[in-house]
């Protein structure tokens, strides 16, 4: 969970959030990237999307991101590693404000609100329906997280009593994950490089001449994230860009894509 991260080191990452997700020797970093790389790549097999919820997922989306930021004020840091804080301190600087106690009932204030919200329109089984869809995914992941693994579910205006619909729909979902596990292969990080630099790539469509920054082809760039101090840079040569996604090429010819939303690119000028 905290750095260094060697594997990823060893094929040229140095962006240090995870999860990310490599489909032959091509790297997506970003969760919404990942979502969107399976959505795309394997539709035959997905039964969660809707090209007519697609509006709606992205939404929810936001909706999570949103929601994310809050729950890290109403972070416990008293029950947090000093190697956590220590490790996340550059990425979420809100975790070291001298004022995070005095912080905290405003942050589960506004989680209150936020969960109310989801309470008060939840009609059915599912976020979007009768059926489970990558709306719930985008969504219950942040809920999970901080009602049960950080135990917002102990704060008397965060209980189950208050929201029912809330904490069902995640047992609900839950059970899915469990029932629909499918067997996995654990394989060390120099099995994983080997497979990576030996496989194929993907095309790319190439770089957009009417994107707003002004970009070539070919242009050596850094790639940082928009809510974090630039502290893990990711440096490559820009091949793909569009309105979807940012494409570099390492040196190693792993190709690494990165969403457009919540990330800055810039031109390496030497």
């Amino acid at each position: 969970m905290i750095l260094p991260r060697p594997d990823l080191q060893s094929i040229g990452i140095n962006y240090r959030r995870i999860p990310v997700l490599a489909i032959g020797k091509d790297i997506y970093c970003d969760t919404s990237a990942i979502i969107d790389a399976l959505n795309t790549k394997f539709s035959d097999k997905l039964v969660l999307s809707s090209k007519d919820l697609a509006g709606a997922i992205k939404g929810l989306q936001v909706l999570a991101d949103g929601i994310f930021r809050v729950v890290l004020g109403a972070f416990r840091i008293n029950r947090m590693p000093p190697s956590f804080i220590e490790d996340r301190k550059d990425l979420f600087p809100l975790l070291i404000d001298p004022n995070f106690e005095q912080l905290r009932p405003h942050a589960l204030s506004e989680t209150r609100g936020y969960l109310t919200t989801l309470e008060n329109n939840l009609h059915s089984d599912w976020i979007l329906g009768q059926d489970l869809s990558l709306g719930d995914i985008e969504i219950i992941w942040v809920l999970r997280w901080a009602l049960l693994d950080l135990k917002f579910s102990e704060e008397p205006s965060l209980s189950k009593e208050q929201f029912p619909k809330v904490y069902t729909w995640i047992d609900r979902f839950m059970v899915q994950v469990e029932k629909n596990k499918s067997p996995s292969i654990q394989i060390k990080g120099d099995e994983a490089k080997r497979i990576i630099l030996a496989s194929n790539l993907d095309p790319v469509s190439g770089v957009d001449s009417n994107d707003p920054l002004l970009l070539k082809e070919g242009d050596q760039v850094v790639i940082n994230s928009t809510d974090a101090k630039p502290t893990h840079p990711q440096e490559g040569k820009l091949i793909g860009l569009n309105g979807k996604e940012t494409v570099i090429e390492l040196d190693n010819g792993i190709h690494v894509h990165f969403p457009r939303i919540g990330y800055r690119v810039e031109k390496i000028v030497k």
